[in-house]
């Protein structure tokens, strides 16, 4: 029986034949195939032709692509503050970042939030253990499936010295312009608790300064448990854990900053904390959702929002026993921290949970779940000219 073209051996002229079957099959049938591939293998592709590599670094390309890879299992995600690592096969990968290789040892990593693909971080001083990054730190995104890094340009620098200044900063995606977008906030108490907030684009690559809009005060006032951003239904949401002095109770809020109307928002609790607080917000099964203790008892409530903005949809769907440290929502099941670096899944269903064997974990980390995606950083209009496959193992 007759070898098929695409299973012929690895000489260049079995190479030709194959693609020469695959440039005869009809387009749409083409582009129905590379979008069920890997970003690795898509990276390779753009070489093959300018055909193939408009298609793939096409917006409406890549916007499907993620579409797809959603429908995949998603990875996870972990660092240590210098390195990021993927997890399989029961064994924790460091992933292989030149930029971040090219760092000395005097820095660390600050994730500030996540959005699809893409991370956004700062890199602090090694040994010092700030709330937040100084707002004249640089700001950088990263794109974990394609390894590509992008610093971006420093906001203006228009607000007065001062040490004072405290920053909030997180990352999201603006469905009707189809941009990404970056959002710091940054405050003072001793300048007329001021607040300037600058928006970034990636799509123009720059900062614009918001006008005169209320702003709420995203800043705690004393110990905050989550200081990433969690993006959510076009908007970046925090959660403020603040005390207040004149009654000296301990009080939450969660703010969101809606990335098409540009404007900030309260979202509803399910009730006041009373006895315990809200400390993490996460999404479970599409859902935006948050994490409270109780305090006077030895399990953490996550409770959902069935319906976003909608005080009543608040639901009460799973109780985490035990002390935790991050929850993520990974394979139908809630991922959490145990004691340090053990990793437990918490399933909802059957109300059990596990511990789950990884090899090579580091000491101390955050875990992030990630879905691969095409997402460029480079500049609107420049095309990538030195790593032609930038992913390399």
């Amino acid at each position: 029986m007759g070898k098929s073209p695409f299973l012929e051996g690895s000489n260049e002229g079995g190479r030709r034949r194959r693609m020469v079957e695959m440039w005869n099959l009809p387009v749409d049938m083409i582009k129905e195939i590379l979008l069920w591939l890997p970003v690795k293998s898509l990276l390779r592709f753009r070489c093959v032709s300018k055909d193939w590599r408009c298609l793939i670094t096409d917006s409406s390309f890549i916007n499907q692509h993620h579409n797809r890879s959603t429908e995949k299992k998603p990875n996870l995600i972990l660092t240590d503050t210098r390195s990021f690592y993927t997890v399989k096969d029961n064994s924790c990968h460091k992933l292989d970042i030149p930029y971040l290789n090219s760092l000395d040892w005097s820095y660390k990593i600050k994730v500030l939030g996540s959005c699809n693909s893409l991370l956004c971080f700062g890199l602090l001083a090694a040994g010092v253990f700030p709330v937040t990054i100084h707002y004249r730190e640089p700001i950088y995104l990263m794109n974990l499936s394609t390894r590509e890094v992008k610093k971006l340009p420093y906001a203006p620098s228009e607000i007065p010295q001062s040490t004072d200044w405290k920053t909030r900063i997180g990352i999201g995606y603006d469905p009707i312009s189809k941009d990404y977008k970056v959002v710091l906030s940054v405050y003072s108490n001793i300048m007329f608790r001021s607040c300037n907030v600058w928006v970034y684009s990636l799509n123009s690559n720059n900062w614009r300064k918001l006008g005169d809009i209320p702003v709420p005060d995203l800043y705690p006032k004393t110990y905050n448990y989550s200081q990433s951003a969690l993006a959510f239904n076009a908007a970046i949401h925090w959660i403020v854990f603040w005390k207040n002095e004149l009654i000296g109770s301990l009080w939450n809020s969660i703010y969101s900053f809606d990335l098409v109307y540009e404007v900030f928002r309260e979202l509803p609790l399910p009730f006041p904390p009373g006895k315990g607080h809200y400390i993490d917000l996460v999404v479970i099964r599409g859902y935006f959702s948050v994490l409270r203790d109780p305090w006077d008892q030895i399990s953490y409530e996550i409770w959902t929002m069935k319906e976003y903005g909608v005080k009543e949809s608040w639901t009460k769907q799973i109780i985490v026993f035990h002390f935790y440290k991050q929850v993520r929502f990974w394979n139908d099941e809630s991922l959490y921290q145990h004691f340090g670096n053990e990793l437990v899944l918490y399933n909802i269903k059957s109300n059990t949970e596990r511990n789950v064997e990884v090899h090579g974990l580091p000491i101390v980390f955050e875990t992030f779940i990630h879905t691969e995606s095409l997402v460029m950083l480079e500049d609107t209009g420049e095309k990538r000219k030195k790593n032609k496959n930038p992913i390399s193992h």
